[in-house]
Order: structure tokens, then sequence, then C-alpha cells
């Protein structure tokens, strides 16, 4: 087990600090691998984060899938006007 850092905190202390800074900045967080278990009195910060986290996950691939299917009706839109035009066939948008 690692020492507490120079305050007094844990390194779960900080590592919790890390992950929170991500949260807010969309920064990407890798925890480190060897972090010893993680102290009682974390517990509760440790799950609102993970909560957050969860979130912040649902959120981001819930507007990836909305800027893919933005994405596949722009592609289909142009080629549904080129095979309009070239069969003379009018299209109603």
């Amino acid at each position: 087990m690692k020492p507490p850092v120079a305050d007094g905190r844990s390194e779960w202390d900080e590592v919790l600090d890390q992950l929170e800074q991500a949260l807010a900045t969309g920064e990407e967080f890798e925890p480190p691998a060897d972090l010893p278990v993680l102290p009682e009195r974390l517990l509760p910060r440790a799950q609102e984060l993970q909560a957050r986290q969860a979130a912040a996950i649902t959120e981001l691939t819930a507007e990836r899938d909305r800027v893919g299917n933005e994405l596949v009706a722009q592609r289909r839109a142009p080629r549904a006007a080129s095979v309009a035009a070239a069969t003379g066939a009018s299209l109603s948008l």
C-alpha cells in the first residue's frame, strides 16, 4: 500500500479528484491499476461519481446515435434527389 499523499489524504482521494475533474471537463480518465481497497469513508463519494459517469456515458451514447442517424439521413437525401433527377420523378420532402 502506498503512503498517504502529502496532505494526509489517501491515494483514493486523489484518484476521485481526478475522476471528478475528468467528468467536469470531458477528459479521458484511466485509474491506476494498483489502487488499494477503497476506504469506507469514500464509498458515498465514489458511488456518486460512478452515477455521474454512467449518466454521462448514457448522454454521450444517445448523442452519438443521434448524430449517426443524422449522417445516415444526410447521405440518403442527395442519393434520393439524384435518383429522382435521373428518372424524372418528383420528390416531396
